[in-house]
């Protein structure tokens, strides 16, 4: 029981460790807020149980205490933890993103250290891609895709670049590349600046740098929307490699609901 009391205390300390950062941060949503306070009041409900049943007090806890201690278990408790790395990884990419986009100088050699955008989907495995290799990209092209179309770039926002590790998980379609043999496309759930899906290109088993060390990657070589969406499609059916309907139609709903919008702000105009 012991054990299990210092399991929850770790556990306790680092989701208060982990809210405190993202609430700094102003990464919470309320939805996000609410979950955290009230994991912290189970976990320290489940440390209250543990500390009375050692010293055979339990009946002299208050009732409501237990249900809250009851109401998460073991299997929760290792899934709370993934749940909190990932969150924490996700606020250290997104860090990151704004210490690549804010300097405005161009040094060389950062350039070409990459950064981590996450672990490679289960769904890219399906597809050939190696899963204990992870996704990085060229700092310098992730800048390069944030810079304006004007400028020469893809103006992919930051908000979107935010976004890629969770849009990974569930891409529309994956299809093999048009130009480079080894590499695939992603078609994934957003639209950019012009409402054309955003598509991202991986080539598996590459090498990269990562602190400055040399690594195995799936490297993500560019992100960027995609003009005549339909067309491309179907003109490029045979290359496709998996395709997920119903991201595709919530794809498509989003890209018309995007029409309808800039169609009546004409009008109003």
């Amino acid at each position: 029981m012991l054990n299990k009391l210092d399991e929850y205390n770790k556990v306790l300390e680092k989701t208060k460790s982990i809210y405190n950062e993202l609430y700094e941060n102003k990464k919470l949503n309320v939805t996000s807020n609410f979950i955290y306070k009230d994991m912290i009041d189970k976990l320290e409900s489940k440390i209250k149980v543990i500390v009375y049943i050692n010293n055979d007090k339990l009946n002299e806890l208050d009732k409501s205490i237990q249900e809250k201690a009851n109401s998460i278990n073991d299997d929760f408790i290792e899934f709370w933890k993934n749940s909190i790395e990932e969150d924490l990884a996700q606020l250290k990419y997104e860090k990151e993103i704004d210490k690549i986009l804010s300097r405005k100088t161009i040094k060389q050699r950062e350039d070409t250290n990459n950064v981590f955008i996450c672990k490679t989907p289960v769904i890219f495995s399906k597809v050939g891609l190696d899963m204990n290799k992870d996704i990085t990209m060229r700092r310098g092209k992730m800048r390069f895709c944030n810079t304006p179309i004007e400028e020469g770039g893809h103006s992919i926002t930051k908000e979107q670049l935010y976004n890629i590790p969770k849009l990974l998980e569930e891409p529309a379609i994956i299809m093999k590349s048009q130009t480079v043999e080894k590499s695939v496309l992603a078609i994934l759930n957003d639209v950019d600046v012009r409402n054309m899906p955003i598509l991202v290109a991986l080539s598996p088993d590459e090498k990269g740098f990562y602190n400055f060390e040399t690594i195995d990657t799936n490297l993500l070589l560019s992100i960027y929307g995609r003009k005549n969406f339909e067309k491309f499609i179907k003109d490029n059916e045979d290359r496709i490699l998996m395709k997920d309907d119903k991201q595709l139609e919530i794809l498509r709903d989003k890209i018309e609901v995007n029409k309808q919008k800039e169609k009546t702000e004409s009008q109003v105009l």
